[in-house]
């Protein structure tokens, strides 16, 4: 997830003629960044069917339901550090932009998962990794 936002904004950056590798990539998507991790472990965009272990499917439902709590708290975030509400180009791209790439890693990484897996022979991945995490602190 980190990763497909830090591309998002890697992408905008070079668009806009700025410099991508550096801080300044961190510093643009970290109002995304937190968005996506309160909504997704809100919303369970950490659970079992978000880490494809229910298919493609919830996956990719999943992935829709912490994009949709997400990428919105993640502009509110940026509007309010910037001092003023992102323009309207800049929202609509950042949308559109946004769920092709989360939507689409999370059902690409369950497609995946579903072609590996074997009965009897169940392998970790990284996101029950960050759901361990996150059960971990909400015992806490």
């Amino acid at each position: 997830d980190a990763a497909a936002l830090l591309l998002f904004s890697a992408l905008g950056r070079l668009n806009h003629g700025e410099a991508v590798l550096g801080l300044g990539t961190v510093q643009t998507a970290a109002p995304f960044l937190l968005g996506w991790a309160a909504a997704a472990s809100a919303v369970g965009g950490y659970g079992p069917a978000a880490r494809g272990l229910r298919g493609r499917g919830p996956a990719a439902a999943a992935a829709l339901r912490a994009w949709a709590l997400g990428v919105p708290a993640g502009l509110a975030v940026r509007g309010v550090a910037q001092g003023h509400p992102p323009p309207a180009p800049f929202v609509a791209v950042s949308l559109a932009v946004t769920l092709v790439f989360m939507v689409g890693w999370r059902s690409a990484f369950a497609g995946r998962a579903e072609e590996y897996s074997a009965p009897g022979n169940r392998k970790g991945s990284p996101l029950e990794f960050l759901d361990l995490l996150f059960s971990l602190t909400e015992r806490w």
